[in-house]
């Protein structure tokens, strides 16, 4: 660099190589949530004629009180909670990840991210300790969905930092 750089001309070169860096950032992210919610989180009576395969999108059109054969408050807040697990991831990816890659995420979409994320990571811990739970059964094993889900979540917070505001919100 000669002593004639421009700051400010620097600053701008940085915005635009780090730009791209970003939107694929918050593409994988989106990728590993997406991922998250189709693999499944565990399998029952594996190897059985009876093997069950679990995934937050497939659980609440099985719903856990047909699994019992039976209705009970217990089942349906748990189909409620898997059909507000993939609202929220819906709403991280369209609210928080994609003005993110955008640049638009300003400081009202950054409070309203920030509250989504929480409920995304307590939500993909659920879902962990429902893995955990297929895991310790004799005839269960875990799959790949809650870890995906806890990792696209977690990986979406460095998004809300205040070191990556000029990169994701608008006028910076």
């Amino acid at each position: 660099m000669g002593d004639g750089a421009n700051p400010q001309s620097l600053g701008m070169r940085a915005h635009r190589i780090a730009h791209p860096v970003v939107a694929a950032y918050a593409a994988a992210i989106a990728l590993v949530l997406v991922l998250g919610v189709l693999l499944p989180f565990g399998t029952d009576d594996v190897g059985s004629a009876d093997e069950r395969v679990w995934s937050v999108l497939g659980l609440p059109f099985v719903g856990i009180p047909a699994i019992r054969g039976e209705i009970d408050a217990l089942g349906i807040s748990l189909v409620l909670g898997f059909v507000g697990l993939l609202v929220v991831v819906a709403l991280v990816i369209a609210l928080v990840l994609a003005p993110a890659a955008r640049g638009a995420l300003d400081r009202p979409r950054r409070v309203r991210a920030e509250v989504l994320v929480a409920l995304g990571v307590l939500g993909a811990l659920i879902i962990s300790f429902f893995s955990a739970q297929a895991g310790a059964v004799q005839s269960g094993a875990t799959g790949p969905g809650g870890h995906l889900l806890i990792v696209g979540m977690l990986s979406a917070i460095p998004l809300l930092t205040p070191s990556a505001r000029p990169f994701v919100s608008p006028g910076n």
